[in-house]
């Protein structure tokens, strides 16, 4: 009989860890939601009026940031990087900008070393914002985290010393240059054609011949 009584207070212990442990769990993820960006929300194509494409189009988008908002509530893990970058983009796609640039900032958060959610901000500010500055900002966070020469991600950046801020065709070919230190040999190839091409719309001769002589160095069959 004591035996018994003993195995009843052991299962009464344990339920009783078992209640707390839920009431934490719940508690902690009521405390998350409040804390992370649209969690809850469930998402019509009113939610964005200024959409600016056909329902057709406007309602795959919806659906796509409720399937990624749906992912993060059923896994109660909230900080995948991938998923807040993705939201990111369909909400910028859906001329959500507020809504876009909360997203990436809170991938920035989980992750500060991935660059995906910087460049996205940096193509954000320069492109849509018209906010240069902070655009620059985010572009040399980019090429600083940088390691492997990603091209785009310097063709990005140079353009704004191009076609936003005051043309300064020096500081475009040392961006390009960083790029191509970093870059793998066959890989500098693209950043010395973009240097050759926009040295001759600069009719800069000398810098012109500069680049052919490196182009040629990589690639002695190189077309011009």
């Amino acid at each position: 009989m004591k035996k018994i009584y003993k195995n009843i207070i052991i299962l009464a212990v344990v339920a009783l860890l078992v209640v707390a442990v839920i009431f934490f769990v719940l508690q902690q993820r009521k405390q998350n939601l409040v804390q992370v960006p649209g969690i809850e929300k469930i998402y019509t194509a009113q939610d964005f009026p200024q959409a600016g494409m056909d329902a057709s189009s406007t309602e795959q988008l919806v659906k796509r940031v409720n399937t990624d908002y749906k992912y993060l509530r059923d896994k109660v893990d909230y900080n995948n990087y991938d998923i807040w970058l993705d939201i990111g983009n369909s909400k910028q796609a859906l001329n959500d900008s507020a809504g876009a640039v909360e997203a990436w900032e809170y991938a920035i958060v989980l992750d500060s070393k991935i660059s995906m959610a910087y460049a996205n901000l940096a193509n954000y500010y320069k492109s849509f914002a018209r906010q240069y500055d902070k655009a620059d900002y985010y572009y040399n966070i980019v090429i600083n985290k940088d390691n492997t020469g990603y091209f785009f991600d310097y063709e990005g950046y140079a353009d704004l010393y191009i076609n936003y801020l005051p043309k300064d065709p020096y500081k475009v070919e040392s961006i390009m240059l960083v790029g191509a230190d970093k870059a793998v040999t066959p890989n500098k190839l693209g950043f010395y054609r973009y240097l050759y091409n926009f040295w001759q719309g600069e009719n800069n001769q000398e810098k012109v011949n500069l680049y052919k002589e490196k182009i040629l160095g990589i690639d002695k069959n190189y077309k011009f």
